[in-house]
């Protein structure tokens, strides 16, 4: 990433047909809600997760497709754009383990996302809502309830 490389938002619409059927790597029923493009890369917010594709080398033959469902954004940080920035930026923190070395003793850590978004054209406090209903308000409320209790017995 440069250092003028900010997320800009572009049609939802055009990559939620791609990625339905050019790249089968949506549910039916789940739609692209915002789409930001980063040079080569994509954040695309779902009505289910994040989804972070990562175009890799020199050719962007290699992609690298991270998915993260809202349930597991346990928190988030949006920050505004100061005077002479062109950018703000949303931090989500997830309770996904991000591995850091696999050497002896092994380092792990919680994974973390962050997006430098254009402000030009884009409204940081919707976003910041559109994470919040999803994550804090929306479908994390709905899953947890549904998921069963297991009791584990010695």
């Amino acid at each position: 990433a440069g250092f003028f490389d900010n997320s800009k938002e572009v049609d939802a619409s055009e990559f939620n047909d791609k990625f339905h059927t050019g790249i089968p790597i949506l549910l039916e029923e789940e739609t692209i809600l915002r789409a930001f493009r980063q040079a080569r890369d994509l954040f695309l917010w779902t009505n289910r997760r994040l989804l972070v594709v990562d175009t890799k080398g020199m050719t962007g033959q290699r992609v690298r497709y991270e998915t993260i469902p809202y349930r597991y954004i346990d928190g988030f940080v949006f920050e505004t754009a100061g005077r002479m920035d062109r950018d703000a930026e949303i931090y989500c923190y997830t309770t996904i383990s991000d591995i850091l070395d696999n050497g002896i003793p092994r380092r792990v850590d919680l994974q973390m996302v962050k997006q430098s978004i254009l402000v030009k054209t884009t409204d940081i406090y919707e976003m910041g809502k559109l994470v919040f209903e999803h994550t804090h308000m929306g479908e994390k409320k709905q899953m947890e309830e549904a998921e069963p209790e297991i009791e584990v017995i010695f």
